[in-house]
């Protein structure tokens, strides 16, 4: 396996990543009077969940791949770039883990501490 399937799928997630961020700024800035708004915020919300889960289920197949990787990688032990492919791999997926996180975190419906309230998203 090559780091261009990989790539393309981190790349993929990424955006799909920003996708979700932007959906959960939509929502945040809906109109919150009761009655306006609420069919708008329920598909904003069962979109965002869904991209959510999408993205977890293949964060969850990207590490199946990348122990396949790491297992023949201790085989073959001596190939420098192998080892900075999954060393790269595997710092793609902790901060792919961390936004979905932090996604969650925010799109969660049920109070969150103080120090979570603020706006972490950053347009990038």
């Amino acid at each position: 396996m090559t780091s261009t399937p990989l790539q393309a799928r981190f790349t993929t997630l990424s955006s799909t990543h920003k996708q979700a961020v932007s959906l959960i700024h939509r929502l945040e800035n809906l109109s919150t009077t009761l009655g306006q708004g609420d069919d708008a915020r329920v598909e904003l919300s069962e979109e965002i969940h869904i991209l959510l889960k999408e993205m977890k289920e293949e964060m969850e197949l990207l590490r199946v791949e990348m122990e396949q990787l790491e297992t023949s990688g201790n085989r073959r032990r001596g190939n420098s770039v192998k080892e900075a492919e999954r060393e790269r791999a595997e710092v793609a997926m902790r901060k792919l883990e961390e936004d979905v996180k932090r996604c969650e975190i925010h799109f969660s419906p049920f109070p969150r501490p103080f120090f979570l309230i603020r706006p972490y998203f950053t347009q990038d």
